[in-house]
């Protein structure tokens, strides 16, 4: 009971606040990072222009090559060495983008491939162009094949924005190692950030086997 009794109740809004930087910071990047992924997807899964598949796989390998925490370190003091003045949110921010876009480029690109040649076909002899065929006929259906991979790494993103509480940014979990250390409630304040980061991520993924049974019920 001496746990309880020294949690309070700004000790729980301070770490609502810092659930909802980490909602904040997934929303960002899995919104401008999507429509950076959708773009890295076509170029990815072009076989027509080759330096678009070059310079697409180059940056995903890269993003996805190197750790999440060390990608946001050298997004943090690259801008500084550059002269540039930008906050730390500005800086996280960007580099969860380009984390995303990556990942999501790679799974954007799966779909797009999973697609039979023959839809290609159907679609260009219905006198469609490339970006026509793209929009009306191969990204319906490649998005009901990747809706499962989307969402998982949605709830793995949710989770990794915990990296950014080492350069200072007051997410979930940093919230939770400061109230953990005012107030000396670790386990109350470290038990409550995990059962916000379980309510944020469970409806996620009951969504995104919602989503997938509707698929596989629409393709029977």
């Amino acid at each position: 009971m001496g746990e309880f009794a020294r949690f309070g109740f700004n000790d729980l809004l301070y770490l609502v606040r810092g659930a909802y930087t980490t909602i904040q910071l997934c929303g960002i990047a899995f919104l401008f990072g999507g429509l950076l992924g959708i773009i890295v997807g076509i170029a990815r899964s072009n076989h027509k222009i080759t330096a678009f598949r070059w310079i697409a796989g180059v940056y995903i390998e890269i993003f996805r090559g190197v750790p999440l925490l060390l990608q946001l370190i050298i997004g943090y003091f690259a801008p500084s060495v550059l002269g540039w003045d930008i906050s730390v949110f500005l800086a996280v921010s960007i580099v969860l983008c380009l984390y995303t876009g990556a990942y999501l480029g790679e799974i954007f690109r799966s779909g797009l491939e999973s697609i039979h040649k023959e839809q290609w076909e159907a679609a260009s002899s219905l006198g469609m162009k490339y970006f026509q065929s793209l929009r009306y006929v191969i990204i319906p259906q490649g998005v009901r094949v990747i809706i499962p991979s989307i969402i998982g790494f949605l709830v793995a993103l949710v989770k990794a924005i915990c990296l950014v509480s080492i350069l200072n940014v007051v997410d979930l979990t940093l919230a939770a190692q400061r109230v953990a250390v005012r107030a000396y409630v670790p386990l109350l304040a470290m038990g409550s950030a995990a059962l916000i980061y379980f309510v944020i991520c469970y409806p996620l993924s009951k969504i995104g086997q919602r989503l997938e049974a509707q698929s596989k019920r629409s393709e029977a």
